[in-house]
Parts: C-alpha cells; sequence; structure tokens
C-alpha cells in the first residue's frame, strides 16, 4: 500500500470514527420525558439536644421551652419539639407544662404542646389536656380535648378550656361541667 492510500484510509477511519461519535451522543441524549426534575429536598432542617428557646415581651419574660430534641426549619423558623418542659410566665404565677410533643409557629409565635399535656401553676392549678395551645396575639393558653381544670376546690370539665387575663379567667366549651371539690 502506498503512502497515499494508508492516508486516505486513516482520514476515512477518522471520518468514520468522527460521525460514529457525534451519532452516539445525539442518539444517548435522554428524551425529554425521561428528564426528571430533582425530587423536592424537603425542608432544610437544624437538629438541636437539649434545647431552650424563650420569648420576651417588653423586656420581661413571657415563656420559655425546654426540649429534649428539637428541628427548627432554616427557612420558616418553624420548630417541633420532643420531650417538651415549658414555662408560661402569667403575672404573678408561673405555669409549667410538660408534653411529649410540641410546634412553634415564629410567625404567630403561637406553641402547640399535643400527645397528652400536663400543667401545673405555681400556686398548685392544675389543667390536664390532649393539647394546649398559647395564642400570641390574645396572651391566651386554650386546653383541647378532655380538658380538666383543678382551681382551689373546684373542678372544671370540658373539651375547651380558654384561659386569659394572666390565667384568671376562664372559659369552659363543650360538654362543660363544674365540680365543687376535687374529683
Amino acid at each position: 500500500m502506498s503512502m497515499e492510500k494508508k492516508m486516505k484510509m486513516m482520514l476515512m477511519l477518522a471520518a468514520a470514527a468522527f460521525i460514529g461519535g457525534i451519532a452516539w451522543v445525539v442518539l444517548s441524549v435522554p428524551k425529554e420525558e425521561n428528564i426528571k426534575e430533582a425530587a423536592d429536598p424537603g425542608p432544610r432542617l437544624m437538629e438541636y439536644s437539649s434545647n431552650t428557646i424563650r420569648e420576651e415581651k417588653d423586656g420581661k419574660l413571657v415563656w420559655e421551652i425546654y426540649a429534649e430534641q428539637s428541628q427548627m426549619n432554616v427557612d420558616t423558623q418553624d420548630t417541633v419539639f420532643q420531650n417538651v418542659t415549658g414555662k408560661y410566665y402569667q403575672g404573678d404565677k408561673l405555669i409549667t407544662i410538660k408534653a411529649p410533643h410540641g410546634l412553634y409557629n415564629s410567625k404567630t409565635r403561637n406553641v402547640k404542646l399535643d400527645g397528652g399535656v400536663k400543667a401545673v401553676t405555681s400556686d398548685n392549678e392544675t389543667l390536664d389536656s390532649s393539647a394546649l395551645e398559647w395564642v400570641a396575639n390574645e396572651g391566651k393558653l386554650i386546653a383541647v380535648g378532655k380538658a380538666k381544670l383543678v382551681r382551689q376546690s373546684v373542678t372544671i370539665m370540658a373539651e375547651r378550656i380558654e384561659a386569659a387575663d394572666e390565667f384568671n379567667v376562664f372559659k369552659a366549651q363543650g360538654n362543660a361541667h363544674i365540680v365543687k371539690g376535687k374529683e
């Protein structure tokens, strides 16, 4: 074989390889319907152990919550709590609350505790319920689900009990009844 024929043969092989490479690239690009958007990775969370958060108003501590485990959404600042102990400072009363689970909404500043809530005031009043919510803009604690308040010698039971005015005013709704003496 002459040098010229070898050169032509090499150029044809190179051209064939080049065309084959282009064909492979074109044919291997996935069709649009096979391209899937990346799945939503979900919220960005920060996890804490033994964490306390608190809220102050006019320089006074309103509440603080200690949780064994917390997960805070980095974008919304909302927080989920596990094994919670909360302290609400209402006038001259301290209300200590325990619950297995809770949520903090950073926009409303409301806190909802659930999973069976037990609360005790500094003067030995007790409140038990399925869930308890602090409604920040109204300064209310709302107990929901088989709520039972024992205050001095009176027991109040209802599906919903609202406590306002620094835990001095109560409103009971839903199968509400009052019993004199501790039940």
